[in-house]
C-alpha cells in the first residue's frame, strides 16, 4: 500500500582515509557500524502494509533497529571533532526518529487494543457495505448508487444523483420507499467523492470530510441509520490507521533528511583524514 524511502547509510566505498591513523580507525568504526545495521533498517522501513498490525510493526520494528544505530554510535570513542560532529549528528537523528516511531506506535496500540480492533477495519468495511447495499437494494427501495468501500478501505461508488436530505419532521416519521432511496442515493454521492489513493494522507483527509457529510444527513429508515453508524465508526478506523501511515512516512523522511547530512559530514571528516 505504502512506499517507503529508507534513509541512507554511509557507503563504505564513499570514504577515503588515510593509512592507519587513529582518525582513519575511528572513520572504519563508523561506517561499520552504520553498515552492519543498514540491512535491518531497510528490512523495517519497507515492511509498512495495508493492515493495522502490519503498520504497528513497522513502527516497532523500525524504531527498534534506529535506536540500536544509535546507541551502537554512542559506544564509540571519537576523538577527532569534526568526525564527532557528524557522529553526533547522526545519533541526534535517530534518537529523533526513535522517538517519533515509538510516539506514532503508541497511538496506534491503544487503536489497536480497543474492541473495534479486534479484526481488521478494512475486512469489517466490506461486510457492512454489504448490509447498506441489501437495504439499499430491497423490493421498492432499489436506487442507481450503492454506497461501497472496496475491500481494502478504497471508498468508491456506482454514479449516484443527489438530493437534499429530508426535513427533521419528516425524518421522525416512518420511512418509505423513496426516502430510503433517496438516502441512499445521498449516500452513494458522498462515498463516490473518495478517490482511490496510495497516499494515507490524503485518503484519511478524504474519508474525514465523507465521515462529516454521512453524519449531517438526516436518515428515517432505523436500519439503514444503524448500518449507516456502523460504517462511519469503521470509516473512522480506516483513518486512524492512514494517519498512523502518514505520520510514519512523514517520519522516515525527516530521518533520511536529517541521516543524509550527517553522513555527508562524516564524509567530509573521513576523506580529510
Amino acid at each position: 500500500m505504502r512506499t517507503i524511502v529508507l534513509f541512507a547509510a554511509v557507503a563504505a566505498g564513499s570514504i577515503t582515509t588515510a593509512g592507519c591513523s587513529k582518525k582513519a580507525e575511528e572513520c572504519n568504526k563508523v561506517v561499520n557500524i552504520i553498515d552492519d545495521d543498514d540491512s535491518a533498517v531497510s528490512k523495517a522501513a519497507s515492511s509498512l502494509g495495508p493492515d493495522p498490525a502490519s503498520v504497528a510493526k513497522a513502527l516497532k520494528d523500525l524504531g527498534t533497529v534506529v535506536t540500536k544505530v544509535g546507541d551502537d554510535l554512542k559506544a564509540t570513542t571519537i576523538t577527532s571533532p569534526d568526525l564527532k560532529t557528524g557522529v553526533d549528528a547522526y545519533i541526534a537523528a535517530c534518537t529523533e526518529g526513535a522517538s517519533a516511531f515509538d510516539t506514532e506506535g503508541s497511538a496506534l496500540g491503544k487503536f489497536l487494543g480497543s474492541e473495534s480492533a479486534k479484526t481488521d477495519p478494512f475486512d469489517r468495511v466490506a461486510a457492512i457495505r454489504v448490509k447498506l447495499d441489501t437495504r439499499c437494494q430491497a423490493p421498492g427501495n432499489a436506487s442507481e448508487a450503492k454506497p461501497a468501500v472496496a475491500a481494502k478501505g478504497k471508498a468508491h461508488a456506482k454514479p449516484a444523483s443527489g438530493k437534499s436530505p429530508p426535513s427533521a419532521a419528516a425524518a421522525s416519521a416512518p420511512a418509505s420507499a423513496a426516502s430510503i432511496a433517496e438516502d441512499c442515493r445521498m449516500i452513494g454521492t458522498i462515498v463516490r467523492g473518495v478517490v482511490n489513493t496510495a497516499n494515507p494522507a490524503l485518503e484519511a483527509d478524504q474519508l474525514t470530510a465523507a465521515i462529516n457529510q454521512l453524519e449531517a444527513l438526516h436518515v428515517g429508515d432505523p436500519q439503514l441509520k444503524s448500518d449507516l453508524a456502523q460504517y462511519v465508526q469503521l470509516l473512522q478506523d480506516v483513518v486512524t490507521v492512514d494517519r498512523a501511515a502518514a505520520s510514519f512516512q512523514t517520519s522516515v523522511k525527516k530521518l533520511g533528511t536529517d541521516s543524509d547530512k550527517a553522513t555527508s559530514e562524516i564524509n567530509t571528516a573521513c576523506g580529510a583524514s
